[in-house]
C-alpha cells in the first residue's frame, strides 16, 4: 500500500532526526529555520534537498540542498513546502486556506524560476507539489478542482 509506505518513509526520516538531534529543539544553524520556526516533524516530511536550508545536524553536501542550475528563487521552495505541511494540518478552514495562499505563493514563485531551467533536477517535484496544492484548494473549498486533461 503507497500510503504505509509512505508513513514509514516519514516515521524513519523522524526517527533519524530526532537520534540526530535534541529532542528538545534543533540546532538553529540557518536563519531560515529560525524565521519559519520550523520543527523537526516537519524537516522530517521535507524531501532531503531541503535539510541543508534548515539547518539539519550533519547535512552537509549537494544532496542537502537545492542544486545550482534552477533559477533565482529557489529559497522560496522549501519554505513553500513547509507552508503546506502546515495547511494539511490546521485547525481550521480559514487556518488552512490562509496557508496554502502563502503555499501557493511560494510554489508559484519557484515556477516562475525554473521555467527557463529545463534541466533543473527537482522540477518534477515542484510540478507534484502544484498538483498537490490545487487538490486541496479544491477540497478546503478554495478553488474548484481543475479538470485533468
Amino acid at each position: 500500500m503507497r500510503h504505509s509506505a509512505d508513513m514509514r518513509t516519514i516515521l524513519r526520516r523522524c526517527l533519524v532526526l530526532a537520534s540526530a538531534v535534541s529532542s528538545a529543539q534543533l540546532s538553529v544553524g540557518a536563519s531560515a529555520q529560525a524565521q519559519m520556526h520550523v520543527t523537526q516533524i516537519e524537516i522530517a516530511q521535507l524531501p532531503q534537498f531541503c535539510w541543508g536550508r534548515y539547518g539539519v545536524p550533519d547535512a552537509v553536501g549537494p544532496e542537502f540542498n537545492i542544486p545550482p542550475g534552477c533559477g533565482y528563487a529557489m529559497n522560496h521552495y522549501c519554505d513553500g513546502l513547509v507552508l503546506l505541511i502546515r495547511a494539511q494540518h490546521a485547525a481550521n478552514k480559514s487556518g488552512r486556506l490562509s496557508l496554502l495562499g502563502q503555499a501557493d505563493q511560494n510554489i508559484r514563485y519557484t515556477e516562475g524560476s525554473i521555467e527557463g531551467h529545463p534541466q533543473c533536477p527537482i522540477r518534477e517535484h515542484v510540478e507534484q507539489s502544484r498538483a498537490r496544492v490545487e487538490d486541496l484548494f479544491a477540497i478546503y473549498g478554495g478553488r474548484p478542482a481543475k479538470k485533468k486533461r
